[in-house]
């Protein structure tokens, strides 16, 4: 799956299984997951990648910023320079990890890579 996400200077979780024909890849989709048809179920890892026009960093993180821990210390975030990319991995037990969240400089871009 490739997706392109405008960032708006406001969290926003990222659709890795939204707006996807699956009827137009049908053929090539393996089930990989019986329990569920949960099209994000089929995906091995998620890459992320700022576009390198973007003017500032893009954070990426699996929580709200209402339940991030922020400190000197410790960030729930992490963030990705213009041309910067970071590879997930999926997780077929908490899918909720699979929907990480970013929050970039408007009208920055993001690239989704789902394998």
């Amino acid at each position: 799956m490739l997706k392109t996400v405008i960032m708006t200077w406001e969290w926003q979780e990222l659709p890795v299984d939204i707006w996807v024909e699956k009827e137009k890849i049908a053929a090539r989709i393996i089930e990989k997951n019986r329990i569920d048809d949960w099209y994000g179920a089929i995906y091995d890892s998620l890459c992320l990648t700022a576009d390198d026009l973007n003017r500032d960093t893009i954070l990426i993180s699996d929580y709200l910023e209402e339940d991030q821990d922020n400190t000197e210390e410790l960030l729930d975030y992490i963030e990705i320079k213009p041309s910067w990319r970071v590879e997930l991995p999926r997780n077929r037990e908490v899918q909720a990890l699979n929907r990480p969240m970013a929050l970039g400089t408007a009208w920055d871009v993001l690239i989704i890579v789902a394998r």
